[in-house]
């Protein structure tokens, strides 16, 4: 049997629900801070906040809009937010290796973004990608941004 297959048929062989709304397929496991009720991402949009496979974390964009105009504020919610997921996940801030960050208007918001992102991620410092982009999901976000996490690797 090819690889490939063995591995689709011990994934679909390996899938378990609990009463709890979380997943397990094999080693992955659904994270949903404040259970799948109330989660809009989960409820309505039907993607998980994170999936925790052994002890990596990967975890689903946290998106951000201006507070009354003030875009550091956008960010402040944001890395709260990933914060929130990581530690539902068992995880923090302090154990994020990679991410990804996505801007509408990445020259206008690069310098803020990153003065409030070294707020919350600290040396030893993950790897970091920041790419502009023309539009987010929903009208009037400005940044979101995607972790990977490995417990108790920091990088």
């Amino acid at each position: 049997m090819k690889p490939f297959f063995l591995a689709a048929a011990l994934m679909a062989a390996t899938s378990i629900a609990h009463a709890d709304g979380t997943r397990t397929n094999g080693t992955a496991e659904i994270i949903v801070p404040g259970g799948k009720d109330n989660s809009i991402a989960y409820r309505d949009w039907h993607f998980a906040p994170a999936v925790k496979v052994g002890n990596v974390i990967y975890a689903s964009g946290v998106a951000g809009a201006p507070v009354d105009g003030d875009q550091s504020a956008a960010f402040h919610n944001i890395w709260q937010g990933i914060n929130r997921v990581l530690n539902e996940a068992g995880a923090s801030l302090d154990d994020v290796v990679e991410f990804t960050s996505y801007h509408v208007g990445i020259h206008d918001q690069i310098a803020d973004f990153s003065a409030v992102k070294d707020e919350y991620i600290k040396e030893p410092y993950p790897a970091w990608t920041a790419v502009g982009v023309n539009a987010l999901a929903l009208e009037g976000l400005i940044t979101e941004v995607k972790v990977v996490a490995v417990i108790g690797e920091t990088p």
